[in-house]
C-alpha cells in the first residue's frame, strides 16, 4: 500500500489573525505565499517580514504563530526593506516612494512622505531621529526628525542604490548597480565614489565597524574592505548563485543568502565560505542576525527560515508545498483535493486548514482531477497520465495502455461515466469507473483544454484557436460551435443545459444562454489569460487568471468586478461549495480560501486597471513560462518598460549555464521567445532575464 507522505501545514503555523479570514486568505503556503524582501527582529522573539503586494508578516513568539497583514499601500506595491531602531519605532520603505513608520512596535503604520516617486530599496536609522533611505536612480533621502520630513541628498550617481548602512551619524555607505559604492563622512551631505573593481550589481552591504565591511551581489560576488572602503578585495566562494543579502555578527562570523536557496557562512571574515542546506530552492532576499548562531532569512514564496545553532540545521518557519497546483476540487465543505506538477496530489479533510501530500505514483504534471464521492477520484495529465483512487487518495492506480499524449481535463457525470480531453483533439470516455477509456471523434486536432458536462448527455469542450465543441448524445457525436474568437480557450462552466461561460487568453469571456447556439463576449476589463470560471447560480460567479487576478459577477456577467486576492501568482483553478465558501489554486503551491464570497468587489475599467497595476509600465516583468512543466518547448513572455539591452539565459540547479537564449537590444513593450531544447535531461531549470537595471528569474520544469 502507498503511504501518505505527510501533513504539509504544521500546527504552529496555523495561528493567523481573525482579520486574515476576510476576503481571500492563504491556506498554502502558510503563513502566506508572497515574496518577502526584508526581515527584522526585535526583542529576540519579535520578527517582521515585508514583501510584495504590501505584505507584512509578524510573529511575537519567534515564528511559532504569525499575523499576516496588507499595509495601506497600493496593492501592486512591494515593500522592500524594514528597520527598527528600538522595540517601538521602525520604518518600512518600498515602491513608488512608499515610507511607513510605526511608534508602537508594529501595531500601526503611518505613511511618511519623501516627495519622490521612485522605488526605495533600503532604510537604515542610527537613532530615533536620524535615518537614510536609498533607491532607484541614485536616490538617497535623509531625515533628522524621525521621518517627519525627508531631504533629498545629492548622491552623484544615477545608479540604483540597493543597500545603505551607517556605522555612526556621519559615516555610511550605499551600494548598487554596476558595482557602485558610495561613502560619506558627513552624514550624507556629500558622497564619495569608491572603486569596487567590479561591474556586478551589488545588492547588499554590511559593516561591523568603521573599517571592516562586506558587499555581495550578482553572480556570487563578495568583496571585503578593512580600511573603510579605500580598497576592496574580492573573496572567492566557488559558488555562482547571485547573493542578495549579507550580515555579520562580528569581524569573523557572517552569512550571505541568495538564489536557489543559497546560504553560505564564514567564520574567518570571509577567507572561506561554506554552503549550508537551506531546504529550499526559493530565492532568499534578506537575512538578519539576532545574536551569534541565531539567524533569520526570508525570500520567495513567503519563505521564512530560522536557525538557533549557526545554520545546522536551518528550520523552515513557513510551510506547505511550492509545487504548481493546476486543479482544485471539493465534494463538501470539508473534503477536497488539489493536483499539479510532479504528480503532486494534496488532500484536506478540515476545509483546508491542513493539506496532506499523497503519493500519486506518477511524476508527470497533473492538470486536472475530479472526485465523484469521498472515495472515488481521477486525475489526468502529461504523457497520457490517468490515475484513479478508490480510497480517497491514499492509493492510486495508473492506466498504462493509452497513447502517449497530454490530457488537460477530466469530468464525470456519475460514479461510472466520465470524459478526459487533451491535445490533438483527444476525447476519451469511460463508462466503467475508469477501467477502460475509449476514444471519441472530435473532428479537430486542436488542443482541448477543458470539458464540462451539464448532464449525462450534454456537454461542452473548450480549446485552442477558439474551439468549442458540443455533444447532446454523451459524446457519440461532437460538433463545432462558433465562438467568434481565435484565442486559446482555457475553461468552460455551465449551470444548466442552456447557460454557460467560457474563459481564455487576453481576458476573453464568452457567455451563452441558448446552449451555445450563439456565444456573446463579456467584458473582463483586463487582458491577461483567464484560467478558470465557476458559478454557484445564474447570477453569481468568479473567474481567476494570471498575475493574481480574481473577478466576480453578481449579475450573470454583465459586470465583472475585481477582488483582492493578495497575491500575484497565476491562479489556475476555482471551486465553490456555496456562494460564500470557495478555494483557488495556482502557481508555487498557492491555495487561497474565502468564506464571504471573496470580499469586496472593485469596479474595473481600462483606466482603473492601469491605476491598480502602476508598477507594470515602470519595471521589467518576466512572466512564468507556458507551458510549465513542458516537454520539448516552452514560451517565455516578458515586458520591457523602455528600450533595453536584454540577456536571457537558462541555468541548471548547480548554476551552470545550459542555454543562451538572447543577447540583444529590444524596444519597449511585450516580447515572447520560444525555447526548444531536445538535449537536456528532465529536471528543474532557471531562466534569468537581465537588463541594465534589473534581474528577474523564474523556475522551469522540463519533463520528458
Amino acid at each position: 500500500m502507498k503511504r501518505t507522505v505527510g501533513v504539509l501545514i504544521i500546527a504552529m503555523l496555523s495561528g493567523l489573525n481573525a482579520f486574515a479570514q476576510e476576503g481571500w486568505f492563504w491556506q498554502n503556503p502558510l503563513p502566506q505565499g508572497n515574496t518577502l524582501y526584508g526581515v527584522e527582529v526585535i526583542d529576540e522573539i519579535r520578527v517582521f517580514g515585508v514583501g510584495s503586494l504590501g505584505t507584512l508578516v509578524s510573529s511575537s513568539n519567534a515564528g511559532r504563530t504569525w499575523n499576516v497583514r496588507h499595509l495601506p499601500v497600493d496593492d501592486s506595491y512591494a515593500l522592500r526593506s524594514i528597520h527598527f531602531v528600538d522595540s517601538n519605532r521602525g520604518w518600512i520603505v518600498g515602491d513608488h516612494g512608499t515610507i511607513l513608520k510605526t511608534t508602537d512596535g508594529g501595531e500601526n503604520w503611518e505613511p511618511q512622505y519623501g516627495l519622490i516617486d521612485k522605488r526605495l530599496r533600503s532604510v537604515y536609522f542610527i537613532d530615533v531621529s536620524t535615518g537614510w533611505i536609498s533607491g532607484a536612480q541614485g536616490t538617497i533621502l535623509k531625515t533628522t526628525d524621525g521621518g517627519n520630513t525627508w531631504d533629498l541628498m545629492t548622491s552623484g550617481t544615477n545608479a540604483s542604490l540597493r543597500s545603505i548602512m551607517f556605522v555612526s551619524s556621519q559615516k555610511g555607505w550605499a551600494v548598487g548597480v554596476g558595482g557602485t559604492i558610495l561613502m560619506t563622512e558627513d552624514g550624507g551631505t556629500t558622497w564619495e565614489s569608491q572603486e569596487s573593481m567590479i561591474d556586478n550589481t551589488l545588492q547588499s552591504c554590511f559593516f561591523v565597524n568603521d573599517s571592516t565591511g562586506w558587499c555581495v551581489g550578482i553572480e556570487g560576488i563578495i568583496i571585503k574592505t578593512t580600511d573603510g572602503g579605500l580598497t576592496w578585495t574580492r573573496q572567492e566562494t566557488g559558488f555562482t548563485a547571485s547573493l542578495f543579502s549579507v550580515a555579520f555578527v562580528d569581524t569573523s562570523t557572517g552569512w550571505a543568502v541568495g538564489d536557489y536557496g543559497t546560504i553560505i557562512r564564514t567564520r574567518n571574515g570571509g577567507e572561506t565560505w561554506i554552503i549550508q542546506n537551506s531546504g529550499t530552492l526559493e530565492r532568499l532576499h534578506a537575512t538578519t542576525i539576532v545574536q551569534l548562531g541565531v539567524v533569520w532569512a526570508v525570500g520567495g514564496g513567503g519563505t521564512v527560515l530560522y536557525t538557533i545553532d549557526g545554520g545546522f540545521p536551518w528550520m523552515r518557519m513557513s510551510g506547505g508545498t511550492s509545487k504548481w497546483l493546476k486543479k482544485i476540487h471539493f465534494i463538501d465543505q470539508s473534503t477536497g483535493w488539489a493536483a499539479g506538477t510532479d504528480g503532486v496530489i494534496l488532500k484536506t479533510t478540515d476545509a483546508g486548514m491542513t493539506w496532506m501530500e499523497l503519493e500519486s505514483g506518477v511524476f508527470h504534471p497533473l492538470e486536472s482531477l475530479y472526485f465523484t464521492d469521498p472515495d472515488t477520484g481521477y486525475a489526468v495529465g502529461g504523457n497520457f497520465t490517468i490515475v484513479r483512487t478508490y480510497d480517497g487518495g491514499l492509493t492510486w492506480q495508473r492506466r498504462e495502455y493509452l497513447r502517449d499524449t497530454w490530457l488537460g481535463d477530466v469530468h464525470f457525470v456519475n460514479s461510472s461515466t466520465g470524459w478526459a480531453v487533451g491535445e490533438l483533439g483527444s476525447i476519451y470516455r469511460t463508462t466503467n469507473i475508469g477501467k477502460d477509456w475509449l476514444l471519441q471523434a472530435s473532428g479537430t486536432s486542436e488542443k482541448l483544454q477543458a470539458i464540462h458536462m451539464a448532464g449525462p448527455a450534454m456537454g461542452w469542450i473548450a480549446g485552442g484557436k477558439g474551439t468549442i465543441l458540443v455533444t447532446t448524445d454523451a459524446g457519440n457525436q461532437w460538433r463545432s460551435q462558433t465562438s467568434g474568437t481565435t484565442e486559446m480557450l482555457l475553461d468552460v462552466y455551465f449551470i444548466d443545459t442552456s447557460v454557460g461561460w467560457i474563459v481564455g487568453w487576453d481576458g476573453e469571456i464568452l457567455q451563452t444562454t441558448n446552449s451555445g447556439t450563439t456565444w456573446m463576449p463579456q467584458s473582463s476589463g483586463i487582458n491577461v489569460p483567464l484560467h478558470s470560471v465557476f458559478f454557484t447560480d445564474a447570477f453569481t460567479g468568479w473567474i481567476s487568471g494570471e498575475e493574481g487576478f480574481i473577478l466576480k459577477t453578481t449579475d450573470g456577467g454583465q459586470h465583472w468586478l475585481l477582488q483582492d486576492g493578495r497575491t500575484s501568482e497565476w491562479l489556475y483553478s476555482l471551486f465553490f461549495v456555496d456562494s460564500n465558501t470557495g478555494w483557488i489554486a495556482g502557481t508555487n503551491g498557492a491555495i487561497l480560501k474565502t468564506v464571504d464570497g471573496g470580499g469586496p468587489m472593485i469596479p474595473i475599467s481600462a483606466v482603473e486597471l492601469a491605476d491598480s497595476r502602476p508598477a507594470l509600465p515602470e519595471r521589467v516583468l518576466l512572466h512564468p513560462n507556458w507551458p510549465n512543466p513542458f516537454n520539448a518547448s516552452t514560451t517565455f513572455r516578458f515586458f520591457l518598460p523602455r528600450e533595453s539591452q536584454v540577456k536571457m539565459r537558462v541555468y541548471d540547479l548547480l548554476g551552470r549555464e545550459v542555454a543562451d537564449l538572447l543577447d540583444t537590444s529590444l524596444p519597449s513593450g511585450e516580447h515572447q521567445l520560444v525555447w526548444t531544447d531536445h538535449d537536456l535531461s528532465s529536471g528543474i531549470y532557471f531562466c534569468r532575464l537581465e537588463t541594465e537595471s534589473s534581474v528577474s528569474m523564474i523556475k522551469c520544469i522540463l519533463q520528458k
